[in-house]
């Protein structure tokens, strides 16, 4: 992370309760875009990390008991589980893989339970003329979310599924219908069947097949611990 020294002044060091690690740096952007600031992602850029230098003189175990502590402070901190929201799970890179594979460049992508829309910029950057949208049940993920993809809070408990604002950003999409549709199940922490957005893919099907285009595809991908 490069940070600006004024931003840092503003908004405060790491928080030491993290101590010695894990989740500090997740902590620091939340706070970060809180305080209204934009933050941008190199998606080109090559980082070395030599792992395990803070930590070689701990266990697994104590290691596990450290990264579980931290995550349940982040998310009574923040309000919300960051880690379910940012990361980017195999699924979804397998699933760019294949649309490469498919040799699509010019395409339209929604993702349900989006998180925070990171996956969803990795693919608007390997697929600069694809049309990526997103929706969350969670309203924090996307208030600190990804600001250059269109994205809205849904309502699970909604049987229409009403996309809502990001519709209005979907001129190509005149039918609101895409050609990939991928409905995003993950929860490390408490079990996916306890998240807000939580679907089986029978009910997936049913609830979001109208919105896949003729001759596109409805995939649902999941991952846990």
């Amino acid at each position: 992370m490069l940070i600006r020294r004024t931003v840092l002044d503003e908004i405060g060091v790491l928080d030491e309760a993290f101590s010695p690690g894990y989740y500090e740096d997740d902590d620091l952007s939340v706070r970060i875009s809180k305080a209204g600031y934009r933050q941008l992602v190199v998606h080109n850029s090559f980082i070395y990390h030599k792992g395990s230098e803070n930590f070689s003189r701990k266990t697994s175990g104590e290691l596990n008991l450290l990264m579980l502590r931290n995550h349940d402070y982040s998310k009574k901190k923040h309000g919300y589980d960051n880690l379910n929201a940012a990361i980017i799970i195999d699924a979804e890179l397998q699933t760019a893989g294949n649309i490469r594979a498919d040799g699509r460049k010019d395409f339209s992508l929604l993702e349900i339970n989006c998180g925070s829309g990171n996956f969803l910029s990795h693919v608007k950057f390997v697929f600069p003329a694809a049309r990526v949208f997103g929706t969350s049940a969670l309203p924090l993920e996307i208030e600190h979310g990804v600001k250059n993809i269109p994205m809205s809070v849904y309502d699970p408990a909604d049987d229409s599924f009403d996309l809502g604002a990001i519709i209005t950003d979907m001129s190509n999409d005149k039918q609101n219908q895409f050609d990939y549709v991928l409905v995003r199940i993950i929860d490390y922490g408490t079990g996916a069947k306890n998240s807000p957005g939580f679907i089986s893919p029978e009910e997936a099907k049913t609830k979001f097949a109208s919105l896949v285009k003729t001759g596109g595809k409805l995939l649902y991908l999941t991952e846990n611990e």
